[in-house]
């Protein structure tokens, strides 16, 4: 966990060191793509309407399976 918190930790906004600003700026990137993917995805899964059940059975799962993993790394 510490390590995790350490990668994703910026603490201000721009840091002397070189290495760690260009860090901080991929993350930005693929955290707002990541956040559009995610959109245009829910999005689309709107548009078609036979895929909806799927969907939400996938989601749901998922759902759970990512919290279940979060309950577990919090508590080991």
């Amino acid at each position: 966990m510490g390590m995790l918190n350490r990668i994703h930790h910026i603490g201000r906004l721009w840091h002397e060191f070189t290495l760690t600003n260009v860090w901080a700026v991929f993350v930005g990137l693929v955290s707002v793509a990541l956040m559009v993917l995610s959109v245009t995805g829910i999005y689309l899964w709107f548009k078609i309407h036979t895929e909806r059940v799927i969907g939400s059975i996938l989601l749901a799962l998922s759902l759970g399976y990512g919290l279940t993993l979060i309950v577990l790394i919090r508590t080991a």
